[in-house]
Order: C-alpha cells, then structure tokens, then sequence
C-alpha cells in the first residue's frame, strides 16, 4: 500500500549524473513518493537545512568544499537529528564502520548498489526515524503526565536499587533537587532505618511480593521533618519475566491524617453530646427533689430566719448546678442558646472565684471590671464558657513558669479610622470590651491568622483538642461581636472580645423579682417514673391547693385515665420513660381526648421543640429541674387557657 505524503530528501551530491540516477532509482518506489533536492557542496547543503524542512539525508563525502572525514561530522551536526545515508565512491570498511558507529543511517557505495538495496535503505532509514520520533514523543508526553501529577514518582533499578528516573513532585514533596535523588537509593528518604528495613521490598529481578503494594509508612524530607506517606509499589518486567526496574508511586499524605484525627475527635464530640443527653436527665432529676423539698421548706419557714437563709444558700447552689447542665447541653449542641439582657461583669466575678480555685497559686489573677458596664444581649453560659476557655489557654501559656492573668472589663466607643483598621467587621458604637491578657510565652506570628481554626492547636498531644478558641470565635460571631488578639514571643498575649451594649436596659436586669406563686384546686395526673421526683412535685403541688393522682409508670397512667377520661384537669408526664414514653403517653391520650391539657417535662431538648409541642396537640413544656414559682406559672396558664376557650 502506497503512502501518498511526499517524503522530501535532500542530496548532497556535485555530480549531476550520480543524482538523475538516483533520481530515477527512487521513482520506482512502491511505498512512497520522494521528492529529491540537490545541494552540491556542503555549504549549499547547509543552506537549504537552514531553510528548508526534510525526512532524509543522502550525503556524498568526496565534496569540493569538504573531505570525507569531516563532511559526515558537519552535516551530522546542523541535521537536527534528521537521518543521514552515506551515498560515497570512498570505499574504505573501517571508516564506514566508524561512520555508522558516529550516527549513520547507512553506509552506500556508488556502483555497488541497486534499486531494492537503494530503497530498502531508505525505508529503513525513514521508519527508524519516524519510531524514534514516536518514542521521544510518547516519552515527553509522558514526563508531562508524570510532573503534572502532585503524586511523588520514582523509578528504582533493579540490580543497583539506585533511583534512576523521579518526576517534579518528587523534588517538590521530599525537598531535594533531582541531581540529589536521582543515583541514591530510597533508605536515606526513609523515617528510621528499621522502616526501610520493613517496608522496603527487595527490588532484585525475580521476587515479588503483594505485600508491598500498598503501604502508610514515615517518611523524611530534606530539612529532616517526618511525615506520612501512602507508597505503592510496581514491577517492570520483561519478555522473560525479569524485573528490570520498580515504579514506586508516594502520596503525602499528611491533610488526610489531620482530617482522620479530626474525624475521631469529632466523633468523640458527638459520643460526649449523646453522653450529655443522659446525663442531664439523670441529674436532673437528682437536681429536681433538692430544688423542691428545699421550696416546699423556704415556703414553711420564716423569711428573717437563719433556716431560711441557709435553705436560700442551698437553692442558689442547686441552681448553679442545673446552669452546669445548660452549658453542657449548649456545648453539645443539645440545647439552644437563650439570649437576654444581662451585665456580664456579674458572669465574670463567679467565673473569676472558679478559675481561681483550678489554677496554681504560682499564677496570679488580677482584675479591672468596671461595675458600671452596660448590659448586652447574650446567653450567660455562652459568656462564661468564653471567658473560661479564655483563661484556660492563658494558663497553660504561664503553667511551666507561673506569671499574671489579668482581666479586664470596661465599655468603649468604637468609630473613625480605630474601628476601619482594626475592627472593620463591625458597625460603629458602644461596645463592651472583654480583655484577657497572660505573660506566657506568647504565640508565633505564622500562626496567628490560624489561631481560631477548629482543631488547631500549639499544645503538646493530649492537652487540648483544638476547639477552644474555635468555640469561642464562633460564640462571639454568634451575639454580634468580635474578637482580636495581640501577641509578642516571650512577653505574652492578649485577646480583646467586643459585645455590642443593648440601646435600652431593660428593667428585668437589676430588678429583684418578687416570686409569685398560682394556687389551684383542679385535678392533675401526674406521670414521672423517678420515685423521689414524683413523690416531690406531688407535695408540691397539694401546697399549692391541687388535687394529685400519681403514677410511677406511663402505662399504669394510661390505664388510669382510660378508666375515666373526665376525672382529670390537667396531665403533667415525663419525656423519657421506659415502655411508653411521655410523647408516646400524650399521643394516646389525645386520640380518646383531643382537648386533653397535657405538659411535657423533660431534661434536655434536643428532639422536643415548640413547633413539635404543638403539631402533637401538647400545651406546654418544661424543663428540669423546674422552681415552683415557674410550675405553677405554667399550670396556672395552661388550665386557664382551657377555660377562655370553653367560654
């Protein structure tokens, strides 16, 4: 089959009548169509080399211009790797040897030639070139490929276990250039001796094992820092089975370490908020009988007394214990924060005397809050979990040396240029300015700007997970503000926390509520399968005037009010009960009775929310520990509610 591309040859010959014979010889060919240009010394051949393009060189070496020992080098030389034929009179083996060795296609003798032995030189000389063209160029398609690749690619020989090929990546990832890779061997990118020793396979040309196909292993750049690696391993074998080289392809893969320990830390968080869940219904409902009695016995006793004093002290206590509870709740993600109107300074003073108890003496607390702090729209647990994990870092800045902690509060105007350079998220006005300051050892400038990303921590494996500041950031963001920080090596750091003040103060702030306690007579069934709640809320409620049924277990109530679905005003029941929960217990009680007051009491509420309440036909909810004064709020509202609506 005939190839119609014309092939352009270029002859170098002074002899007309030695190229019209060749002229005529390559006419009679088959395969391809030639077309010949003649150039009669060497000067006019590099002339049209110069400007013009050709697939093949004949070259004659008895030239005017040139003799036989330099017309191959010279032509050779400005060919551009074209190949060249030798066509000569100059009939001498040992320099036609010699010309093969230096380059030539082939090596011709004027006279001693035909047209099969002409064309066949040719052909030959012409496919040669167009694989060798092939193979360079697969060979740089391939070498783009491989230095595309972010992967570290090395090929290994077999009998030296020298590196004898690697890609950019490789010098990239490891550090050094490839002058220093290429004719080492992998132990010196090794993390220890005893991995190369482990993880290294042979590389000799017969063995070869699955084993190391895959491996995660340490590895060790330039500057000596060790990191993970993900290594894979391939034999190069030939027709007979020997493995002439080894492709070892590495991956670093170190971000996807830190996002799997990031994995298992927040899988952690997750086990802690489910664990969180049943704590706090658990200790709410010890919480709950304390919180009760000690009600019921204020209720009994004097209010000048010393009795009812310390039956105070024992409330306030409780509830800081049910606010405990709350931040755990909020931390997990378990409960929503509830922002009011409050003076954080008062936050700030009780977490001050905790923080005070849980440090060493060798660090001193000092503080500057100013009493006279406007109020701001926040959560209090969120506040003091801010400022707790603010002083827990400064403490471990100061832990191996001791040094101050200082607090600070004050209100502060921000606006001008202050507020656009430093605080440009911000609108312009009034603000609260929380200040924490330590004189630890202070934090790098690199990594300042990743001080509040989750998971990132300067502390030593197992004392911190990363989330502090995180946490606190996020809070911050979340009433409105912001956050900066100040840092110098070796003299410290301070964090500035911005609150916006709320325009109005509201009254409820600093007023001192009377507690009003709603008295009734109605009927109430009341559902909750802890004995000691139960029994609590009972006495409770008979002070209040009610009249009681109670039951220990939400089966037990269902059948009690099946047995007169009239006898009851209101159902108070427990969220979490074993057999039938107070959901489950309010579903059933509400397709005999649709109008059926019913109040759910729960110790956390993370799948119990208003909108749910009031798809379920519920009234009202409350959470636990509950005080009097609410309950009968509630009570009180719910009943009545009824009533407006019969009339």
């Amino acid at each position: 089959m005939k190839d119609n591309t014309t092939i352009n040859i270029l002859f170098i010959e002074d002899s007309f009548f030695e190229i019209e014979l060749i002229q005529e010889m390559l006419s009679t060919s088959k395969m391809f169509v030639f077309s010949l240009q003649s150039a009669n010394s060497i000067r006019d051949g590099l002339h049209l080399l110069h400007t013009q393009r050709f697939e093949l060189i004949l070259l004659d070496l008895n030239l005017p211009d040139s003799d036989p020992e330099i017309s191959f080098q010279v032509i050779k030389k400005y060919s551009h790797g074209i190949p060249i034929i030798v066509l000569t009179g100059y009939d001498d083996k040992e320099f036609a040897l010699k010309t093969i060795q230096a380059g030539a296609q082939d090596y011709l003798i004027k006279g001693q030639i035909n047209v099969t032995m002409l064309l066949n030189s040719v052909r030959y000389a012409i496919e040669r070139h167009r694989l060798q063209y092939e193979i360079t160029q697969s060979k740089r398609h391939l070498e783009k490929i491989l230095n595309s690749l972010e992967l570290c690619v090395f090929m290994i020989d077999s009998e030296s276990k020298q590196i004898i090929e690697c890609n950019d990546a490789a010098t990239k990832i490891f550090g050094y250039g490839r002058e220093e890779l290429i004719g080492n061997t992998e132990a010196f990118l090794f993390g220890t001796p005893v991995e190369y020793s482990s993880f290294s396979p042979p590389y000799n040309t017969t063995m070869y094992s699955d084993a190391f196909s895959l491996q995660e292993l340490l590895m060790r750049r330039k500057d000596a820092s060790l990191f993970p690696v993900s290594r894979s391993i391939t034999p190069f074998q030939d027709d007979t089975g020997t493995v002439r080289s080894w492709l070892c392809v590495i991956s670093d893969i170190s971000e996807q370490k830190t996002l799997e320990r990031q994995l298992i830390q927040a899988q952690k968080m997750e086990a802690i908020g489910a664990l969180a869940g049943g704590i706090a219904h658990d200790f709410n409902n010890i919480l709950f009988p304390i919180m009760g009695y000690t009600q019921i016995l204020m209720a009994e006793t004097q209010r000048e007394s010393d009795s009812y004093r310390n039956l105070q002290e024992i409330l306030i206590g409780a509830e800081r214990a049910r606010d405990l509870i709350k931040q755990i709740l909020t931390f997990s993600r378990q409960s929503d924060a509830q922002k009011k109107p409050l003076k954080i300074q008062l936050i700030i003073k009780e977490a001050l005397k905790l923080i005070r108890s849980s440090i060493p003496s060798t660090i001193i607390i000092r503080q500057s809050i100013n009493n006279q702090c406007s109020a701001v729209l926040a959560d209090p647990t969120q506040i003091h979990q801010v400022l707790m994990n603010l002083c827990t870092n400064a403490y471990h800045a100061m832990e191996a040396t001791g040094g101050t902690l200082e607090v600070r509060l004050n209100e502060i105007t921000l606006e001008g240029d202050s507020l656009k350079v430093h605080l440009g998220d911000l609108p312009p006005g009034r603000y609260v300015q929380l200040s924490v300051s330590d004189t630890g050892h202070g934090i790098p400038q690199p990594l300042i700007h990743r001080i509040f990303d989750p998971y990132f921590t300067t502390k030593e494996e197992g004392r911190g997970s990363g989330l502090g500041l995180s946490v606190v950031h996020g809070i911050v963001k979340q009433h409105g503000g912001a956050i900066r920080l100040y840092s110098e090596l070796h003299k410290g750091t301070v964090f500035h926390v911005y609150f916006p003040l709320i325009e109005r103060e509201s009254k409820e702030i600093n007023a001192v509520t009377e507690e009003i306690i709603y008295t009734g007579t109605e009927h109430i069934l009341l559902v909750d399968d802890d004995l000691h709640v139960l029994q609590m809320v009972k006495k409770m409620l008979e002070k209040l005037g009610y009249q009681i049924t109670e039951r220990s277990s939400s089966l037990e109530a269902y059948e009690a009010f099946v047995h007169d679905l009239d006898k009851y005003d209101l159902i108070i029941t427990d969220m979490t009960m074993p057999n039938m929960t107070g959901e489950q217990l309010a579903k059933k009680i509400l397709e005999l009775k649709p109008d059926m007051s019913i109040i759910i009491c729960t110790g956390f509420s993370e799948r119990f929310n208003e909108e749910k309440i009031k798809k379920l036909g519920i009234k009202a909810s409350v959470m636990k520990p509950i005080i009097r004064s609410e309950l009968s709020k509630v009570i009180r509202n719910v009943i009545d509610a009824k009533t407006t609506q019969e009339q």
